[in-house]
Formats: structure tokens, C-alpha cells, sequence
């Protein structure tokens, strides 16, 4: 059940930390997603404004053209009326820039919401509407110049008029013109500004967000598959233990015995430096009879904390079962050593155990056997041997070792035993 929380809390965190970090992404997107789309409109309109001031000079240029004196004496009449054709046109292209202007301008859609809003929308309402007087005071001068024939236009500057100057280079419609493109260019810098401000902030945005799903949902699942992999360590040290150790005296069991002799048996050196011991406890069930298991019990841990007492090098301890040990040296003792090692043994397992205020005596009988140099050639044929010498010890009255070379000195015999 803890587990099951402690999971459906980290999902209800993860969920969580991802939906607000969503959210938030989301909103800085839409939020740059309209400036975008301002700054398109804005650029857009500077564009718009430019090409009105071109339209400007050159339907000035044109007007020109048609009534001033020296021009209109050399040229034809079809250049003539090709220029107030062009100048009309001119004229209609201004017409045109003039309202789209407006749309990109002063329409509502672009000034939603006053943190986007980077224009000054009065000032540049106050000079589409003077550029709107000063043309609609001109219109009535481009339909009256569009109903001119030929002998009109050569009538030359008698039909100059004061209003023709509203669109000369340098006018006042010229300069509104030149206003709002001013203004539309440098929101749109102001805007580039912005739109690198709003970059960063989502780069930051993404960052926390990173590091909040991290904090939140990878530090947590990562802590506890570390957890579990050390828990799980843990337990396959323990069952690993468990399967390779006696319960009761901490000696490694017959298993781990088993598992030492195929080792053994894999490696290509020869096995003529191994030497394997033998220990039986004398008249165990007799004491497992009298005094009780719990006794006997406590007698085995005795004999297993004797045996592990001083070992020599390369020595390993084992309880095959019962009151039955073993000890395997993967490494080659001369007989003088293995008789000290054997002799402080059994001294000690001699020293009896007291149990409510009563001495409990055990002894033991323990047989060895070598390698090559006492015929044992293989493993099967060293457990025998320790096994023959053991039972030797037995019959000759227990509490000792034999090596078995001296209880059986013909090495084809004792194999067959």
C-alpha cells in the first residue's frame, strides 16, 4: 500500500509539474505568436507607407510634367495623355495604400491587450487622418484633371492651381506619410526587442520547466530505482547467504562445498595441492538423546566457532549436514603444520561446554587426505580417502585424525574401500 501512495503520488506530481510548465510554454507561445503576427502587420504597414511616399513623388513628378510650360511645347499628344493616364493611376494606387494603411493600422484586432501594444496608435491616428483631409482636398482636382482633353492639358501652367502643391516632395501630406512610416519603423525595432526579451523568457521558461520535471518526477524515479536496486542487492546478498550457509553455525553449507569442488574441478591445475578434512563429532546422538536438541544445537555452534578458530591459508570451513564438518586447504601445508592446526582443533573442541552449571563434553574424529602426492589423483578419489582416514579414526577409538596415507599405506586398496 505505501508503494502503491508513494507511485500514485509521484504520477499526481509529474502530471502536475508537466501541465504547468505546459501551460506556461503554451501562453508564451500565443503571447509571441501575436507579436508576431503585430510585427508582421507592422512591417507590413512600414512597407505601405514607403510606397506611398514613392506614389507621392511621382504623382507630383507627373503633375509637373503636364503643367509646366517647358514641357508641354515638345511633347506629343500621346505622351501627353499617357502621363495624366499614368498620373490617374498614380493617384488610385495612393487611394489604395492610403486604406490599407488604415486596415493595418487602426484596426481594432491590433491593439488587443496593452502589453503587446508597442505604437503610439494616437499619434499615428492623428496622421492618417491629416493625410485623409489633405487627399480628400485633392481628390476633386484628380477627377477634374481625369476629364481634361488634349488642348486643355497644352494649355500649360493656367491650369497649375495652389492645390496641385499638396502632393510636392517636401509637403504636408509628403511628411505625414514620412511620419508614419517613422513610427511604424521603429515600433517595429521596439518589437524585434520585445520578441527577443519573450525568446528568453521561454528559453527560461523551458529550463525551469526541465528542471521542475526533473526535481519533481526524474530525481524521485531515479532515488528509488536506486533504492530498489540496492534492496534488491540486498536480498540477493541475504538469499545468496542463506542458500550457501548453515542457519545455525554460520559455516558455509554443503551447497557452497558442492560449488567449491566443481570450481576445482573446472581449473586446469593439478588438485595435488588440495587437501580436504574430515571432522565428525564422537557419540553426537547420544547427546542430541540425552541432554536435548537445544543442546546439541548449542554444541554445533561451539564445535563451528572452534573450527573457524585460527585457520590457515587458503582454508575454508564447511557443515555438510548433522555433526559432520569439513574443512578444504586450496593451498599445500606440509604435515608438521596441518598436525599443529589439527592438534589446536581438537584442544579445543575437547574443552567442554557448560551448560547450567554441567559440563558437557565432546570430542571428535577427523580424517585428511591429500592430493597426488597421497594418491589421490581426482576429487571423488580425495573424498574417499578422507573419508577412509576418518573412518579409521573411528575404529580406533575416535577423538584423533589420520592422514590417509598412514591408515591406508596400500593407495590401490583404499581407493576400492
Amino acid at each position: 500500500m505505501e508503494i502503491y501512495d508513494r507511485r500514485h503520488n509521484l504520477q499526481r506530481t509529474s502530471i502536475t509539474a508537466f501541465l504547468c510548465v505546459s501551460l506556461l510554454v503554451l501562453a508564451c507561445s500565443l503571447l509571441v505568436g501575436y507579436n508576431l503576427q503585430l510585427q508582421k502587420k507592422m512591417l507590413e504597414a512600414s512597407s505601405v507607407s514607403y510606397e506611398l511616399r514613392i506614389l507621392l513623388d511621382r504623382s507630383s513628378n507627373e503633375a509637373s510634367l503636364m503643367f509646366k510650360s517647358d514641357n508641354v511645347s515638345y511633347l506629343s499628344d500621346r505622351i501627353l495623355l499617357n502621363v495624366r493616364d499614368d498620373f490617374i493611376k498614380t493617384t488610385k494606387e495612393i487611394t489604395k495604400k492610403n486604406k490599407r494603411l488604415h486596415t493595418l493600422l487602426l484596426n481594432k484586432q491590433s491593439n488587443i491587450g496593452s502589453l503587446t501594444r508597442t505604437i503610439d496608435m494616437q499619434k499615428i491616428a492623428i496622421e492618417l487622418e491629416n493625410i485623409d483631409r489633405i487627399w480628400a482636398q485633392f481628390q476633386p482636382r484628380v477627377d477634374e484633371i481625369a476629364g481634361y482633353n488634349i488642348a486643355i492639358l497644352r494649355s500649360g501652367n493656367r491650369y497649375w492651381q495652389a492645390r496641385d502643391a499638396l502632393i510636392a516632395y517636401d509637403s504636408t501630406l509628403f511628411k505625414g506619410v514620412s511620419n508614419v512610416n517613422h513610427l511604424v519603423y521603429q515600433s517595429s525595432l521596439y518589437q524585434n526587442q520585445r520578441l527577443r526579451v519573450l525568446y528568453a523568457m521561454i528559453f527560461a521558461l523551458v529550463l525551469v520547466g526541465m528542471w521542475l520535471i526533473w526535481y519533481f518526477t526524474l530525481r524521485p524515479l531515479a532515488e528509488r530505482l536506486a533504492s530498489n536496486y540496492r534492496e534488491i542487492m540486498d536480498k540477493n546478498k541475504h538469499l545468496k547467504y542463506q542458500a550457501n550457509h548453515d542457519s545455525l553455525t554460520g559455516l558455509r553449507n554443503r551447497n557452497a562445498f558442492n560449488s567449491k569442488i566443481r570450481s576445482v574441478e573446472n581449473r586446469k591445475e593439478s588438485i595435488s595441492c588440495c587437501c580436504l578434512v574430515l571432522i565428525d563429532l564422537d557419540q553426537f546422538k547420544t547427546i542430541n538423546d540425552t541432554l536435548g536438541h537445544d543442546v546439541g544445537d548449542q554444541i554445533l555452534i561451539k564445535v563451528a566457532r572452534d573450527i573457524k578458530h585460527l585457520p590457515l591459508m587458503g582454508e575454508s570451513a564447511y557443515r555438510l549436514g548433522g555433526d559432520e564438518f569439513a574443512l578444504f586447504i586450496d593451498k599445500k601445508f606440509n604435515i608438521e603444520i596441518m598436525s599443529q592446526r589439527l592438534d589446536l582443533l581438537l584442544s579445543r573442541i575437547r574443552k567442554p561446554m557448560i551448560n547450567n552449571e554441567k559440563e558437557i563434553h565432546c570430542t571428535c574424529s577427523i580424517g585428511i587426505a591429500w592430493g597426488e602426492e597421497q594418491g589421490c589423483r581426482t576429487l571423488e578419489a580425495l573424498f574417499k580417502g578422507a573419508d577412509t582416514a576418518l573412518y579409521q579414526v573411528k575404529r580406533s577409538g575416535r577423538d584423533g585424525y589420520c592422514f590417509y596415507n598412514e591408515a591406508c599405506p596400500n593407495h590401490d586398496s583404499a581407493l576400492s574401500v
